[in-house]
């Protein structure tokens, strides 16, 4: 029999990741609770509305027509808690800033500059978080964030932080071995691709008169541009590198470049919520990240 009154919300973040991963071991990884406890909350909460919220299979669940519905109201309902938890904190609390930043970015440009933020602002909390994707700005798990692109999000307010350059990179040795002095030298080496779906080395041949694939000898692929910088850093590969991100690299030795950094049609980007309460944070930190990021954007990288 269901009751009038809404479920208690001690039920809510349960049932909000299970809907949203479609599974409840890994809502129950994620909440840091055992799936015994999750499954237990959800049949709860089932009772309490009188409706299946989940189809349950062998190896998988699926929402029912009401699971989908009720998803929603979840979603809103956990997004606008959070979001006024925020904007408390911000009023009466901590100030806090939530800034996610790609890995490379993060531990090679703004790491470093941390103390120049703390001494700066003092009373002011800074969580940085490393990840790509800009979906956690709409639900508010992030303030802000750095990202890659043209500047036109839908529904975010983008301010420019510096253009992009971008350059080709490998180990000192492996260049020294296997110079490159023309495109057709590029054949002696392995082409890192670090990007999914995506084919940069098709642009740089593009960029080098070719109207042909890059010669190459090989093709290593892995799943961040962290994991690319260190296999090339060892010699399986080249890579394209962008700039300021990568610079530290060149700067100390661990690459070498081996063309002269090119114009990228994409920038870097300070991006936020415009609905967000923490404007003079965002400002703040903006101009932190700018200053984090000149100071590793020399006019241009050696070349080799």
């Amino acid at each position: 029999m269901p009751r009038l009154r809404p479920p208690p919300l001690h039920l809510m973040p349960a049932f909000e990741a299970a809907a949203r991963l479609l599974s409840f071991a890994r809502a129950a990884e994620e909440l840091h609770v055992t799936g015994s406890a999750i499954s237990q909350q959800i049949r709860q909460l089932e009772d309490w509305l009188g409706v299946p919220l989940f189809h349950r299979k062998a190896r998988q669940v699926a929402l029912t027509e009401a699971g989908h519905t009720f998803a929603a109201v979840v979603r809103d309902t956990l997004a606008r808690y959070r979001s006024g938890h925020a904007e408390f904190l911000h009023r009466h609390v901590q100030p806090t800033l939530r800034l996610s930043a790609p890995p490379v970015l993060t531990h090679e440009l703004l790491i470093p500059a941390l103390a120049d933020f703390q001494q700066a602002h003092p009373g002011v909390t800074l969580e940085l978080e490393m990840g790509l994707a800009l979906t956690d700005l709409l639900s508010g798990q992030a303030d802000a964030a750095v990202r890659v692109g043209s500047g036109d999000w839908p529904g975010l307010t983008a301010w420019p932080l510096m253009p992009c350059t971008v350059t080709v990179g490998g180990a000192p040795g492996s260049l020294a071995q296997h110079p490159i002095a023309s495109p057709e030298d590029f054949a002696a080496h392995t082409l890192i691709h670090y990007r999914r779906g995506v084919d940069d080395w098709q642009a740089v041949a593009e960029g080098l008169g070719l109207t042909s694939p890059l010669p190459h000898r090989g093709v290593l692929r892995l799943d961040s541009e962290l994991a690319a910088l260190r296999a090339a850093e060892q010699g399986l590969g080249l890579m394209i590198c962008l700039l300021p991100a990568c610079q530290a690299w060149f700067d100390s030795g661990r690459l070498a470049p081996v063309m002269p950094p090119r114009p990228y049609d994409k920038g870097y980007h300070f991006v936020f919520n415009p609905a967000s309460p923490k404007q003079e944070l965002m400002e703040a930190t903006h101009a932190w990240v700018t200053r984090a990021m000149l100071a590793w954007a020399p006019a241009a990288t050696p070349a080799p």
